[in-house]
């Protein structure tokens, strides 16, 4: 690898960091919208509507949390969007589901606001 090279990898690498620490730093900005969509999902009793937007805010922080390879969050932000699409697919509002997927909504409002959110190099090489 030549110096230029490395001096571009290393330049990558740092704006990728910045990215993840950015990212990081606005989760807590996510994650409070995304549980006021819940709760309002909760007392529609589990309205159509309310569920789509309930989907939006959980499939913009699953998205850019895989992207970024952010920790826990992209597991628990993932698995809630696979629960709400199976909820979304059935009539049954009182499906397991809703149970599972609040667990898993508060799991990932708890590790967000814990600061439990690690984010690991993202390594283009490889």
């Amino acid at each position: 690898m030549s110096d230029d090279e490395f001096s571009g990898s290393a330049s990558v690498d740092s704006q990728l960091l910045e990215l993840q620490n950015d990212y990081i730093a606005g989760l807590r900005g996510r994650i409070t919208p995304l549980m006021n969509a819940w709760q309002k999902c909760v007392n529609s009793d589990y309205a159509a509507d309310s569920l789509q937007e309930v989907y939006r805010s959980v499939h913009a922080i699953a998205g850019t949390s895989s992207m970024l390879n952010v920790s826990p969050v992209d597991v628990f932000s993932n698995k809630a969007q696979v629960l709400i699409h199976g909820l979304m697919n059935t009539d049954d509002r009182d499906s397991a589901l809703f149970i599972e997927l609040d667990k898993t909504l508060k799991t990932l409002e708890l590790a967000v606001l814990s600061g439990e959110v690690k984010a690991p190099p993202i390594n283009l090489n490889g």
